[in-house]
């Protein structure tokens, strides 16, 4: 049969469409603009802290959000509405390949959930940054207050199957600071996953425009 209007055109074969997504795919990451890539280890703290001190933190226009929901984020991190990352970082790759500052550093960052009151936006707000040098960390977030950093790390196994470790680390700066000791066993909850686009923005507190 004929099709006169136009309408009837044969699907196009798989490796076409393959060849469709990829170019769909390519074109979404030029969009894309990213700040700055580490190589790194991170120990990442989950807290519940209090909504109005949280709120103050927070550019205008936004609102904390506990994490909740079925989902592997909501199910993990649920009811806290504040990530304390300490990164312990060996190498940074910027975009224009100039790193400046130094080669290693540490730096501890304050995250809160908040969603746009305008638009319902849901994204992580970068708002304070703890480090030794300000000018060495990526993401540049402008929220970064000299600190003294310091670390330390044992692992201790007495017993097979079981590893014990114990972690202090601590900022201290003119503003404030913060002192953490977490103790705990080694394993528990291991997730292997990733993700083909970004599923929740990252912005700058001191500059909402920043996103990475």
């Amino acid at each position: 049969m004929e099709d006169r209007s136009g309408l009837g055109r044969r699907p196009a074969d798989k490796a076409t469409a393959e060849r469709v997504r990829v170019s769909e795919d390519c074109n979404e990451m030029r969009r894309l603009v990213y700040s700055d890539g580490i190589a790194g280890a991170r120990t990442l703290i989950a807290l519940e802290g209090n909504p109005t001190a949280l709120q103050s933190r927070l550019p205008d226009g936004w609102d904390p959000v506990p994490y909740a929901g079925g989902d592997l984020r909501g199910t993990a991190l649920k009811n806290a509405n504040m990530l304390i990352p300490f990164h312990e970082v060996y190498a940074v790759k910027t975009r224009d390949e100039q790193h400046r500052g130094l080669s290693q550093l540490s730096y501890i960052a304050f995250v809160s959930q908040a969603r746009s009151k305008a638009t319902g936006e849901l994204v992580h707000i970068h708002w304070l940054t703890y480090t030794e040098d300000p000018a060495g960390i990526p993401g540049k977030y402008k929220d970064a207050e000299p600190a003294q950093v310091k670390r330390s790390q044992v692992f201790a196994k007495e017993r097979e199957g079981e590893t014990r470790v114990r972690e202090i680390f601590s900022a201290e700066s003119r503003k404030g600071g913060i002192h953490l000791e977490p103790s705990y066993e080694q394993g528990g909850m291991v997730v292997w996953t990733t993700t083909d686009k970004p599923n929740l923005p990252l912005r700058a507190a001191k500059d909402p425009s920043i996103v990475r």
